[in-house]
């Protein structure tokens, strides 16, 4: 509608009506809209957003089905389209369902369109391609975990028959064999295993072999041991008889007929008890060599300073008479050891000491024996003043009946030192000294905290069952051996 004006005063109105017939079958045209697809189009009439089509649902909502300008989303949204912008969102429609829409200003017909669709419907195909997917999913992983079962038996079957047949070989059965029949990593590994039980087959029947050679070699030994324990025994005690005899018939000459002796003569006879006494000293220290290596006494806790305490009254006489001046550590340790041999020990470095610091014209005697803790052994040392050893001389020092001075300048026969070692060795320790000539002497030796003590051979026979104590001590006995409280 226009109006028509002849200058200030209105004079008709041009009206014109046009059909919404064009709009109408444009506006029902669902193509590519599915089942809830449709085409809003509307307009501006006073406070109202109006339909001027009909609607999909709804064939008679023309120029009658109102929205509310300021009402719903559905109605927001048919504004913006009229104000000229364009855009897409979700709502819900006049019928009461959530639509996804689009929607745009038609500026030739001054309309706005909606082309909206059930979201339900939009989104049917990303929910249907979901559900596939997940379906899929669902049974790509079943495939894998049959797949994956399938793939583990197929390996742990044959690992466990390895591990069997493994078993059955390590309690004894050397004839077991893996029997796996496949060609990947498990059957060379089988192979390998076979030929590994082969080699271990033929090496227990070499070491088989060598056991027996080895044992009997070790009879022999110990039989070899036993004779010349023996004979050292024997041969020492037997020594014995005709040296009384000689010292005692020097005696008598010496007593006897001295008067008709020149002074050659008695200087001889001095000489033939002399050597008499020295010989019975040697034979009395080679009997101590062959108790050491033959009596085993039982190991036991000794408190050490009370075993030195009882050293010291031993070698009291010649502390006092030398004038030697003791110096005795605060604390000494609880060890495990053979009591009666450590004794020995300590009374062979102590009693050295003594005789060498004596000679020192320079000082007066000066002993020390103290200790201090070393790793996991305990180690104890004697120091004196003496005149000291030569560096060459350290290791030669240890050996059998070695002396490094004559006789007229130091008693002794040299043995002190070898029963030192043995008894040190026997005890899984070290022996050494520090010594320089002219600035006395040190001797160390170390005992270790836990020693590993032997069974004799007794021991293991009756732990065995092989024979009863009563036999072990009777057979013993028969060989003229000492038996120990352990064998």
């Amino acid at each position: 509608a226009f109006p028509v004006l002849k200058g200030p005063s209105l004079i008709g109105v041009v009206v014109a009506q046009v059909s919404n017939q064009g709009l109408s079958e444009f506006n029902k045209d669902y193509a590519g809209l599915g089942e809830t697809g449709e085409t809003l189009i509307a307009t501006k009439n006073v406070d109202e957003v109006v339909f001027i089509t009909p609607t999909r649902f709804d064939p008679l909502a023309a120029l009658k089905k109102g929205i509310l300008r300021n009402g719903s989303k559905e109605a927001s949204i048919f504004q913006k389209a009229l104000q000229g912008e364009k855009g897409a969102d979700t709502y819900v429609d006049y019928r009461g369902k959530k639509v996804f829409a689009v929607w745009r200003y038609l500026p030739t017909f001054r309309v706005g369109m909606v082309v909206k669709m059930d979201a339900a419907e939009v989104f049917s195909p990303a929910n249907r391609l979901r559900n596939t997917l997940l379906g899929m999913s669902a049974l790509i992983l079943l495939v894998v975990i049959f797949s994956a079962i399938g793939i583990a038996r197929s390996i742990s079957n044959p690992i466990k028959n390895l591990t069997s047949t493994s078993k059955t070989i390590s309690e004894g059965n050397l004839s077991a064999r893996v029997h796996i029949d496949t060609r990947d990593e498990i059957g060379e590994l089988a192979q390998s295993f076979n030929y590994m039980t082969d080699r271990l087959v033929e090496a227990k029947s070499i070491v088989e072999k060598k056991k027996s050679e080895v044992e009997e070699q070790k009879r022999l030994l110990e039989a070899a041991n036993k004779e010349l324990d023996s004979f050292v025994y024997t041969a020492s005690h037997d020594l014995r008889a005709p040296l009384r005899g000689i010292d005692g018939l020097a005696n008598i000459l010496v007593q006897d007929y001295a008067d008709t002796l020149d002074t050659q003569g008695k200087d001889y006879l001095c000489k033939i008890r002399d050597a008499a006494v020295r010989m019975k000293a040697l034979i009395d220290d080679l009997l101590t060599l062959s108790r050491i290596s033959r009596i085993k006494n039982p190991y036991e806790d000794v408190d050490i300073r009370a075993l030195i305490a009882s050293v010291v009254v031993r070698l009291e006489f010649d502390i006092k008479k030398l004038g030697v001046e003791l110096i005795i550590a605060e604390d000494f340790p609880m060890v495990r050891c053979d009591r009666i041999k450590m004794e020995e020990v300590f009374l062979n470095l102590v009693s050295n000491a003594i005789k060498f610091s004596s000679k020192n014209k320079d000082s007066k005697p000066h002993v020390e024996i103290g200790y201090h803790r070393k790793d996991a052994s305990h180690e104890f040392h004697v120091k004196d003043n003496g005149i000291g050893i030569d560096k060459k001389h350290h290791q030669a020092i240890f050996e059998i009946f070695r002396r490094l001075h004559n006789e007229s300048e130091y008693e002794g026969t040299g043995a002190g030192l070898s029963i030192v070692k043995k008894v040190i060795d026997d005890h899984q320790g070290q022996l050494w000294v520090e010594s320089e000539i002219g600035k006395g002497a040190a001797f160390y030796f170390t005992i270790p905290e836990k020693i590993q003590e032997k069974k004799k051979i007794g021991q293991i026979l009756v732990e065995e069952g092989v024979v009863s104590e009563e036999e072990v001590k009777r057979a013993l006995k028969k060989q003229g051996l000492d038996v120990g409280p352990d064998l």
